[in-house]
Order: structure tokens, then sequence, then C-alpha cells
């Protein structure tokens, strides 16, 4: 009786939250979540409003880890991924559809992907995990779901890129400019989202790229332009360095459904300092997923110089053709490389997941792969033979090839700086400066980025190894260069760079930095 009365006071209740919750996105669990549609034939509804394209939704009672809502929204999503025929398709829930202020540890929107075109189970979960070491993305775990009381399938939970998700990760309020990147509709610049510039009339762009804010089309419509006429100033419309991290990340884990191949899956969220961020979304064809119109088994030799020359690819060609920027690159590409792929850590984490969730995998009667390509698809080429013939790389067996064909590329050869002994004091003889040195070698300049907070954007100066700026003696190997002293503390990093290759520390910048405390 007692359980029963709680139950009917949580329902009542929908945005309640239990104090011991699990986290919606951990990887140490499989979120379980509950759906009750009144029903029986719940996907036929499902399948209209999907067909509508205009979002409608069914309603739902839900239970996530274990927390009731009453009265949710949900609704098939997906393109590629969603087929009237699947037994299970991705979903979109809706917590907050009847009750505004229901949520589940502040997220009102879930989205699950059903793996329909991953038979590894691993790709979109792990790529997220590595994405997140170097930028903003969003958070990923599994999730089983389950229908009016029977076992639907593991699904793919992803964090939903919205103006919460901008205010909760960037200096940015839920009102600021967002556009999705999602629209490959045809071979010409004006029809994908390629960030090519279109001319003036801002209806050029409304083709290609999905408005998920109020306004912002002329603030694309600027960016682009400042990207094809005006690249000297790229940084003050963009985060640049953000940008960089996501080429580098797409191109060492062949992530070719995404801006640098197919031109799209990402975000676009304009910050409070007037730039545009660069988002990853929809990574489950990470680790050549996607394969390639040429037949090619596996692209582990995807070159990282790939459209260098390629107006229609405006960014990689702006990154590429800067001799800065494409240090920048080099650098962030050997980082991810040899964090994750030369020394294994992928395949230690991929076996946690692997574990996780083989029950899970092996329950699901509805996924469109069986469990032995599950089991086979981590290590080994899985050739799915239906409709027709087509392969799934294994992603060791892709990635062992990547790191020998990437240590061996020219660009990776080169020697960059090396950085350490990293220190920051405020100066004894100063005390509205902070000193900044590190001991550098095999390099022609070196520079400190700094900032107060982060809602400001990094501003630089250069550092020198002459015996004026905290460094110790002219001509040491010790560079030195003093910073304005903030408010409560100081962000900073260090970037040096040769005629060939460039280092930053930390190795993550700018998503991580080193801090120091002032007395102010």
């Amino acid at each position: 009786m007692k359980k029963t009365l709680l139950f009917h006071l949580l329902l009542c209740c929908p945005f309640f939250t239990p104090t011991n919750a699990q986290e919606l996105y951990s990887l140490d669990h499989i979120t379980q979540i509950e759906l009750t549609f009144a029903e029986k034939d719940w996907q036929y509804p499902l399948h209209y409003f999907h067909s509508l394209k205009k979002g409608g939704r069914s309603r739902a009672n839900a239970v996530i880890n274990g927390q009731p809502f009453d009265s949710v929204g949900v609704r098939f999503k997906g393109f590629s991924s969603y087929r009237r025929t699947n037994e299970k398709n991705p979903l979109n829930i809706k917590l907050d559809y009847v009750y505004k202020k229901a949520d589940y540890q502040g997220y009102e929107t879930l989205k699950l992907s059903n793996g329909n075109l991953d038979p590894s189970w691993l790709r979109e979960v792990l790529a997220y995990q590595i994405a997140r070491k170097y930028m903003v993305a969003p958070q990923s775990n599994y999730a089983q779901v389950y229908v009016n009381g029977k076992y639907h399938g593991l699904f793919g939970n992803t964090e939903n890129v919205d103006g919460k998700f901008a205010r909760r990760y960037l200096n940015a309020g839920k009102n600021n400019v967002i556009f999705k990147g999602n629209s490959p509709l045809g071979p010409f610049a004006g029809e994908r989202s390629s960030l090519v510039y279109l001319g003036s009339d801002t209806t050029a762009y409304m083709r290609a790229y999905e408005l998920e804010s109020d306004y912002g089309w002329q603030a694309l419509m600027e960016l682009t332009r400042v990207l094809k006429q005006s690249p000297e100033k790229i940084e003050t419309v963009l985060n640049l360095d953000a940008a960089i991290w996501m080429l580098a990340f797409n191109n060492v884990l062949v992530n070719l459904d995404s801006y640098s191949d197919f031109q799209q899956n990402y975000y676009l969220i304009q910050d409070n300092n007037g730039r545009f961020n660069l988002i990853l979304w929809d990574v489950n064809l990470a680790f050549d997923g996607l394969g390639k119109p040429n037949g090619a088994i596996m692209q582990h030799d995807y070159d990282p110089l790939v459209h260098a020359n390629d107006p229609q690819f405006p960014l990689i060609q702006l990154v590429l053709k800067n001799p800065t920027y494409r240090k920048i690159y080099f650098a962030h590409c050997r980082t991810i490389l040899n964090e994750n792929f030369a020394n294994g850590w992928y395949k230690t984490e991929a076996e946690k997941h692997r574990q996780l969730i083989d029950e899970a995998v092996r329950q699901d009667v509805n996924w469109n792969f069986s469990y032995e390509a599950f089991n086979r698809n981590f290590h080994e080429t899985y050739v799915m033979q239906d409709p027709a013939p087509f392969p799934y790389p294994g992603i060791t067996e892709l990635m062992e090839a990547r790191v020998e064909f990437l240590q061996k590329h020219p660009e990776y050869r080169k020697i960059p700086p090396s950085i350490s002994g990293v220190t920051a004091i405020v100066s004894p003889n100063d005390p509205s400066k902070i000193f900044v040195t590190a001991d550098i070698k095999n390099l022609t300049a070196a520079t400190v980025f700094f900032r107060r907070n982060q809602s400001e954007v990094f501003q630089k100066v250069p550092m020198y190894d002459d015996g004026k700026h905290g460094d110790g003696t002219s001509g040491d190997g010790v560079f030195g260069a003093f910073l304005p002293l903030g408010s409560s503390e100081m962000q900073y990093y260090i970037f040096a760079e040769n005629k060939q290759a460039a280092m930053f520390s930390p190795e993550r910048a700018a998503h991580e930095f080193y801090t120091v405390e002032t007395t102010r």
C-alpha cells in the first residue's frame, strides 16, 4: 500500500528527482528507460507523425532509472537510421511535453539512437568519449528501453544539443543563435552545410542549414563571408581552435559523415562573444562506419590533407593554407592519435563498453545486426549481406593500420618544440603582474594565451628568453612573459612553434588549460 501511494505521489510531481538517481549519461551503467503507451500498436502513430515531419508526438508514461514521469512526448527521429520497416527506430523523448518543469537531472529531452548502422555498438559512445577530451561535445552512453512491459532493445543515449546545452558548456545563453548543419541535399554548395559564402541574400542559406533559434541568418552569412573574404578576421567570428580540434578528430577517427566529408552533422552555436562554436553531432559512423563510394573496404589511409585545395570546403582550406593554423591542426591530430590509439587506450576502454552491454545486445531481438556481428566487428570487418554486401571495418583492424599510416605521414614526422617546467607566479617586484615561464626547446616563437575566466576569449602575448620577462638568464632556454593580474585566478596555456611543427602545453589546450590563483 505504501509503495502504491508513493508511486502515485511521484506521478503527481513528475519533476521530482530522487537524491540517489543514477547519472543519466554515466558510462558505468546502462540507463534504464520504461515507456508505457495507451495504444497497443504504439508504433503506428509514431510512424504517422514522422511522415508529417512536423514534430507531433505520442504521450506515454515513463520511468527513467526508477524515476517516474507522467505524459512524456515520444516521436521517432532520424533520417538514414529510420525505416518504417525497422522493428527498432531512433527515439526522441520529451520529458516536459506536458509538465513544463519535468526533467531528469536538468535534462528535458532524451535522444536515443538505434545502432542501425554499427555492428560493433561502439562507434557512437566511444567516439564522443574521445571527443570530450578535446572539445565541447555531447555526453553519450547506453540505454535499455522497455515498451509496454517488454524489452524493446539497446539504444545509444546522447545528450541533446540545444539552448540549455549552450548555457551548460559554452559562454552562451539559451537564446543564442543555433544552427544545425544537416542538409546534404545535392552536389552544389547551396545545397550542403559547407560554410561556402553564397552572397548577402540570407535566403540562399536556408536549404542547407536548420535554424534552431529565433534568429541568426545574418550571423551565419557573415561567418561564411569572413571565411571567404576576410580570413584574417576569422577568430573574431569563430572559435577557431575548437573548430580545428573538430577537423582533427574527424580525420584521425575517419569520421566522414561530418563537415569534413559529407558536410553535415554539426551544430553552430554563437557564444556571448559573437563567435560561433562548432559542435560534433551524430558520430555513430566514426571509425569509417560510412564507407566510401569508391568501394574501398577500409579508409585507413584517409589523407589528413584531404580538401586542402577545395574551395567547397572553405574551413578546411583556410586551416591548411595558413602556416600556423596548419601546424595547430597537426599538433591536435598527433595528440588525438597518441593519447587514444598509438597507446592502445581505445582498446581497453572499448572492452569495458563491450562487457557492460554484452547481455543487453544478446537479448536485443529488434536490432538489425546479430550478436555474432557484435562480437566480431570490434576487431574485424563484418559484411552485411542484405540488401547488398556492405563491409563495416573492424575498429581495431582500422585503427592499427591507421596509426601505422599516420605515423609515417610526412606531416606527422615533423619534430615540434618541447615544452616543460611550466610555472606561473605573482611577480615579487610588481604585484600587479603574473609571470609565466617554461623551458622550451626547438622553437622559433612561443606565445602564452590567457584569460581571467571562461566568459572571456583568450588573449595572447609573446614569450621571451631575454632575461627581462621573469625568464632567468638570457639565452638559457627558459622563456617568460608578464600577464596582467586577474580578479581571482588566471587561466593560461602555452603555444610554441618552429618552421615545421607546433606544440601546446597542456596538449589539450585550449579545452584544457593551467590556472594560477591570485590574491585579488
